[in-house]
């Protein structure tokens, strides 16, 4: 399982890049993955901010 370190993530107008650190909790002893993606909600895509999609990878053992 993972967790955002936050519940909220705020940035002014003129921001050009964030910060997000994803915890990961229970088993470490293996490998794990996880998609990710945005989406709008308040702001709107190639309007507001530029698509992000990927996979996070962690390693045996890591937590963040």
């Amino acid at each position: 399982m993972v967790q955002f370190s936050s519940s909220n993530y705020s940035v002014v107008e003129a921001c050009t890049a964030i910060t997000i650190t994803v915890n990961r909790v229970g088993d470490t002893s293996g490998a794990a993955s996880v998609d990710y993606f945005t989406s709008d909600v308040t702001a709107l895509e190639r309007r507001d901010y530029i698509t992000a999609i990927g996979t996070l990878r962690f390693a045996a053992g890591e937590t963040s």
